[in-house]
């Protein structure tokens, strides 16, 4: 019987540990993830959106504008 209860321990921590690396390997990593509720802007030069908090932001002719890098900024006062 001990044997039994050996063995059925053995399966159980064996599921558990290749569950855990299954689970792992699906999950997308976690630069691609944003917290919830976390707001997302447009560049309006590139059509991207990005989170608020990373975006780049210039006032142009009175209105705030969010980019997504230096470029993005500069290619848009050039229009």
């Amino acid at each position: 019987m001990f044997r039994y209860l050996i063995f059925a321990a053995f399966i159980y921590i064996a599921y558990k540990i290749i569950r855990s690396v299954s689970v792992r390997s699906i999950e997308p990593p976690d630069t691609a993830r944003t917290p919830i509720g976390e707001d997302m802007v447009k560049d309006p030069n590139c059509n991207t959106y990005i989170p608020l908090k990373s975006a780049i932001v210039a006032n142009i002719k009175g209105k705030s504008h969010y980019f997504c890098s230096k470029e993005c900024e500069k290619e848009f006062k050039n229009k």
